[in-house]
């Protein structure tokens, strides 16, 4: 119950791969412990043959961490070109001050002299708790071992995938090829995130690259686009963080992207934020909302988000409480135009109440129909041909026994 169609792609044009990231041509990666983390690994490096664009969306937390800084500093000083990626796991280095900036930028000047490149194309982002420092000795030792272990292919992509999570139960990774005439192209991509998840963003981390050659604009464009119908469309508790970061990498070039590259950015996009959700800190079941017979894209989006976003719709989940009107409640707290008197509720396909009043489905049934892992609710507005789909997932106790005790 969790895919739900991309825009504009056919699904026979795209090839799903193995390794992430690590399918794309010309990419090397690394992850390794350095330490930052009592036993898991905690750093990851991912290096570029050749100079890449780099298009971003960041969050829209007015608190920004200090890789965030840095890297936008870094991609200004460019033009958006880049060479290389490092992410550590285990510190955020957010609310950390100028000290916080000075040791972003020099994991990043360490990198680029492992590397033999300039410092200024050195991407840099961070995940874990927020107001602690770098161990910058750790970080500085582990860059060495991870810039000697770089490798292309599925089992450093996996490597670095485990590298950047938190809670994350596990790593996340997703790819696919096209082809546009006789040529192949790949896109590929890792990411992290598991709680502090919310539309426009929130605690996760995504790192995309292809070999298809296309202009920073174009590439901007898509990315943002991307995000849009996947990474803005998940929700696990609401809350947003200060480093979340999306970074997309593509060889340079003048014009559009092949086409099919649209459609396998956003298959790559959907499927790592698809795995965020699935792994949600404590969750026991996802939901899928589809929401049609909207008027416009911006309407069906932030009436889905808003549902999605709920905690009373993610506690009834949980509970497998029938509650339909914690999420019509939830519909109309967006406050985007919905008609009180035209919408209509599905839940797994079955109708379950009719233009806003008459429940079809009995108490009983719904129940039933709650206690599958996977559940989709349908939200027909009732006023136009517009639809969008968002997805999330239950709120349980282990949600809150987790999060409890994240620091100490």
């Amino acid at each position: 119950m969790l895919a739900s169609p991309l825009n504009g792609a056919v699904a026979s044009d795209l090839i799903e791969l193995r390794g992430g990231i690590g399918a794309v041509p010309g990419v090397r990666m690394a992850g390794v412990h350095a330490g930052i983390k009592k036993r898991k690994s905690d750093l990851a490096v991912i290096a570029f043959d050749e100079p890449q664009y780099c298009a971003s969306v960041v969050t829209t937390n007015e608190i920004k961490a200090a890789p965030l800084v840095v890297s936008a500093e870094h991609l200004a000083a460019t033009g958006a070109r880049a060479r290389a990626l490092v992410c550590n796991s285990g510190c955020a280095n957010a609310c950390t001050g100028e000290r916080g900036e000075r040791d972003a930028r020099a994991t990043a000047r360490q990198a680029a002299a492992l590397l033999g490149i300039a410092t200024d194309e050195v991407v840099v982002a961070s995940t874990g708790v927020i107001g602690v420092y770098l161990p910058m000795d750790r970080v500085a030792q582990g860059l060495e071992r991870a810039v000697r272990k770089l490798e292309a292919g599925s089992a450093a992509a996996h490597d670095a995938a485990e590298a950047i999570l938190t809670t994350d139960r596990v790593p996340k990774l997703a790819a696919r090829a096209f082809y546009a005439g006789e040529r192949r192209y790949v896109v590929g991509g890792i990411a992290k995130g598991s709680g502090m998840i919310a539309p426009n963003l929130a605690t996760m981390l995504a790192f995309t690259a292809t070999d298809a050659p296309m202009s920073l604009d174009e590439l901007q464009r898509e990315l943002a686009a991307a995000s849009d119908e996947t990474f803005n469309m998940i929700s696990v508790d609401g809350d947003m963080s200060t480093n979340d970061a999306v970074y997309a990498f593509a060889p340079r070039g003048d014009g559009g992207p092949p086409e099919g590259f649209a459609a396998a950015l956003r298959a790559v996009t959907r499927d790592l934020a698809l795995a965020m959700v699935r792994d949600g800190e404590g969750a026991t079941k996802t939901l899928t909302v589809e929401l049609t017979g909207a008027e416009t894209t911006a309407q069906a989006r932030a009436i889905a988000r808003a549902i999605i976003n709920s905690n009373l719709v993610k506690t009834a989940l949980f509970g497998e409480d029938p509650n339909w009107g914690r999420i019509v409640a939830a519909a109309g707290s967006a406050r985007a135009g919905l008609d009180p008197h035209a919408w209509s509720l599905t839940l797994n396909g079955k109708p379950w109440v009719d233009r806003g009043a008459l429940e079809i489905l009995s108490e009983a049934e719904a129940h039933r129909e709650l206690e599958e892992a996977s559940v989709c609710v349908g939200l027909d507005l009732g006023i136009g041909d517009v639809a969008a789909t968002a997805w999330g997932c239950d709120l349980s106790r282990d949600y809150v026994r987790i999060n409890a005790s994240y620091r100490t």
